[in-house]
């Protein structure tokens, strides 16, 4: 079977079993159904096995690849092997065929395409120049059309060479050659082309396995198990630990990185969300993140699990632990503050912190083969620790009563005195208005002076019971004991009705929208806010990797038109435009944002003659007002400033605006102070709140 074109078919099937060489290509071109399975992919005559085998190549004819999959879809290939080995070298003499290769291409407007129990043999070999070639088992590209829904099943890598290739010329006395000098290997390179907006969406890959067999130390054998760029929805998933150890077990990546994200090629756009759950990794580098174009990456329901032989586990991530949340964080108290309970924390770095603790949680500390943890966990302050293993529970600690005392020989018996006519305390109301999140119940709905009340909060589902307020018919706060049980409160009624408020607010767990954010705290004001802006696609956290939305950063003059732009839809537009001003790249993350805005008269450049924009500049209040307000139509109506203390300080251009702004609530006086700050500067964590409460009064 020779140089097998499939195109416009449907609902083909190859399967042969036993057959070793003489297949060269199959090519699958607008196609539908197509099963290839029991097939065997080899080239004969093309490798040496010593130094005296090297032979002159050049007129060498190897073709590449073995399967290419183009414009198709439903295509199936099971139980392959593809034997891949490169043109043999000589005294400076080369094949022509001295070039990056792959076993598999897919490429074009393809869609659900699965890999089943492939093998990938690489045998590759290099002079003594260092020429570096790739050779890739699958090549994903996606860089002339959207590709989708691909997955790989229980596939496998192995690398294989002489180790007479790797010896004085490529490792020196040390073993610190670079990998420069050797042919690189990788099961999967996936790719794209950003600026045109292709690559692919939905990757799942299960069980895969790199084994490197070259006789050279992971550090510099150049072996990558997946490289993936410019993709979304990928979800990378193994069997975990069971497998640590054992060479060429399923789900275990060896070779000198596990899995990279992002591409060093700037063509290479920025992939989407990458989750890694429970991949067990033996390579020099688990996961290698590239800064501007890796991605979100998440950790699934189990943590990746290194090996001792892992010096590093992420390169380009500070990342020292991991909570249970699926979240990397540089410090082990951060990741101890977001676990949720019953969860775990895996210690990926050495660590020396001593963490306090003041919640009521409890938590396995898992720290990783290789790695210490000189530090301690802490009980803060009214809360107490226990220890079992590795496991701490953090507990509240109860307000103690004071034991009642009786004398032991009472030697005289007060009279008690009966009043003439006993007083009797009217019981007053304990008011609990409804609550958003959950439910609120009280021990009684009134109660007299002394009587002791319960509160018990039972929140919603995704919710957390997070605090309570009691306050009397003044206003001033009623002091409260957390109760027995979780959710619950005691308080010593007084001598006037009281209101009880609870506040229950988003528990970060799967469900929050930002829960892999790791700088938006439960619990925060601004929680609520962020999570509205996150589901809406409003606002987003930073795409360098380290999962933060920056909620007390100062926002710019370009997020604020891109959080706008991204209200409106993202309408098309021609983002090139943006280059009308002088400071502005048409190729910046924010170009058709700031054009949109522009064009719609929302924001515009500086009227000082210089042609600027000035997307880095700090937004302040005031020019938040004016962009609302032109939005608004630029009304009359408005409010009088001189209520503020610093009202007079608004701007000209600014105070029709701002007079606006403040009659509609939009913008509010500082508490402490009760000053407008009309050249105070906006957070973002601010701006998703704007956001979030005139969406909801719409």
């Amino acid at each position: 079977m020779e140089n097998v074109v499939v195109s416009n078919k449907s609902n083909l099937h190859f399967k042969l079993s036993g057959i070793y060489g003489g297949i060269e290509t199959i090519s699958i071109e607008h196609s539908d159904g197509i099963d290839i399975s029991g097939l065997d992919f080899s080239y004969n005559g093309q490798s040496a096995n010593t130094p005296d085998d090297w032979v002159d190549t050049s007129s060498a004819n190897v073709t590449q690849p073995y399967i290419v999959i183009k414009d198709s879809s439903n295509v199936t290939v099971s139980y392959c092997g593809f034997d891949l080995c490169e043109s043999v070298f000589m005294d400076g003499i080369t094949g022509k065929d001295e070039s990056d290769k792959s076993a598999v291409l897919v490429e074009g407007n393809s869609s659900n395409i699965t890999f089943n129990l492939c093998t990938f043999i690489i045998t590759p070999m290099n002079d003594a120049t260092g020429v570096q070639h790739w050779w890739t088992g699958i090549t994903v590209d996606g860089t002339s059309a959207y590709i989708s829904n691909l997955t790989l099943d229980t596939c496998t890598l192995d690398y294989e060479s002489p180790e007479w290739t790797f010896e004085d010329e490529h490792v020196s006395d040390d073993g610190t050659a670079t990998k420069s000098a050797l042919t690189g290997a990788r099961l999967l390179n996936v790719q794209g082309n950003h600026s045109d907006g292709y690559g692919v969406n939905g990757l799942t890959v299960k069980l895969a396995s790199v084994s490197n067999f070259s006789g050279i130390p992971d550090r510099v054998c150049n072996v990558y198990g997946l490289c993936i760029s410019n993709a979304d929805n990928v979800s990378i998933q193994g069997n975990g630990p069971d497998y640590l150890g054992i060479t060429g077990a399923n789900g275990f990546l060896g070779g000198y990185v596990g899995i990279q994200c992002g591409s060093e090629d700037s063509s290479q756009g920025p992939n989407g969300t990458i989750t890694i759950d429970n991949v067990a990794f033996d390579s020099y580098i688990g996961v290698k993140y590239l800064q501007g174009n890796g991605g979100t990456l998440l950790f699934g329901n189990k943590v990746p699990a290194f090996t001792k032989h892992v010096v590093t586990p992420f390169d380009g991530i500070a990342a020292t632990a991991i909570a249970s949340n699926g979240t990397a964080y540089n410090t082990l108290a951060s990741a101890v503050n977001a676990v949720r309970s019953n969860g775990e924390v895996s210690l990926l770095a050495n660590s020396a912190e001593n963490v306090v603790v003041s919640r009521e949680v409890t938590f396995t500390l898992d720290v990783r083969n290789g790695v210490s943890f000189a530090g301690s966990i802490i009980a803060g302050e009214g809360y107490t620790l226990a220890k079992n293993g590795n496991t701490y529970t953090v507990t509240q600690t109860a307000t103690p009563v004071p034991p009642v005392v009786e004398p032991d020989n009472p030697s005289v018996t007060p009279p008690v005195e009966e009043p003439d006519e006993p007083s009797v305390t009217p019981p007053e109301e304990v008011k609990v208005p409804e609550a958003a999140g959950g439910k609120v119940a009280v021990s009684s709905s009134s109660a007299a002076a002394g009587d002791v009340v319960t509160v018990t909060a039972t929140p919603e589902a995704g919710r957390l019971a997070w605090s309570v307020a009691v306050t009397d018919a003044d206003g001033k706060a009623v002091p409260t004991t957390p109760g027995d049980k979780s959710g619950t409160w005691t308080f010593t009624m007084p001598d006037s009705a009281v209101t009880v408020e609870v506040r229950f607010v988003c528990d970060g767990g799967d469900a929050c929208a930002a829960h892999s954010l790791a700088d938006v705290e439960v619990g925060a004001w601004y929680h609520d806010a962020v999570d509205w802006a996150v589901e809406n696609g409003v606002m987003t956290g930073y795409d360098d990797g380290s999962h933060r939305f920056g909620p007390d950063d100062t926002l710019t003059r370009a997020q604020l038109a891109s959080v706008l732009y991204k209200q409106a839809g993202c309408p098309e537009v021609d983002g090139s435009k943006v280059s009308g001003y002088t400071d502005c790249d048409a190729s910046a993350w924010y170009a058709k944002a700031v054009t949109w805005a522009t064009e719609q008269g929302l924001m515009t450049g500086y009227d000082d003659g210089s042609g600027r924009f000035d997307p880095d500049a700090e937004l302040t209040r005031e020019q938040l007002a004016v962009v609302f307000w032109r939005n608004a139509g630029s009304t009359s109506e408005g409010a009088d400033l001189g209520k503020f203390p610093d009202g007079s300080e608004t701007s000209s251009w600014a105070e029709d605006a701002v007079e606006w702004a403040v009659s509609t609530g939009l913008l509010k006086g500082y508490d402490n102070t009760g000053e407008l700050g009309p050249s105070g500067d906006l957070t973002r964590a601010q701006m998703a709140t704007v956001m979030y409460r005139r969406a909801s009064e719409e």
